[in-house]
């Protein structure tokens, strides 16, 4: 139980952080629905690419994803994405949260980390992938 705690208390303690120091944007975020299941997700090809800056990726329970991610009308937020000037925090769902939602870890992170290359968090253009 300690060892969760920490990771936890930090990345909630790095991204305050970063909010208050750095004028941040966040991006998309995708969520889970039956329906949702078969969500044009993957960004545009010329987004859908390595970040090659400063990237923090945290992945964190429910509880802390309900409190730093943007809200969406869906029942769970799987990923979101902190846009600073010069580096990126992703926040990601817990495995098991994003296994129950239908998707798989690596689709989440293309997702995300084509918002921190650039794709708009309307998700204009996405290829479609139906999850796994």
């Amino acid at each position: 139980m300690k060892s969760l705690l920490k990771p936890m208390a930090f990345a909630f303690l790095l991204v305050a952080a970063l909010l208050a120091v750095a004028p941040f944007t966040a991006k998309a975020q995708i969520a889970s629905t039956d329906a949702a299941r078969y969500l044009a997700i993957l960004p545009l090809v010329e987004y859908d690419h390595k970040y090659y800056g400063t990237l923090n990726m945290n992945q964190i329970s429910d509880e802390l994803m309900a409190k730093l991610c943007p809200k969406t009308n869906f029942r769970t937020t799987l990923g979101c994405a902190y846009v600073g000037k010069d580096d990126r925090v992703i926040m990601i769902a817990s495995d098991e949260t994003i296994k129950r939602a239908g998707w798989d870890r690596a689709t989440v992170v293309r997702d995300e980390i084509g918002h921190c290359n650039g794709w708009p968090n309307d998700h204009s253009g996405a290829r479609w992938e139906a999850s796994r």
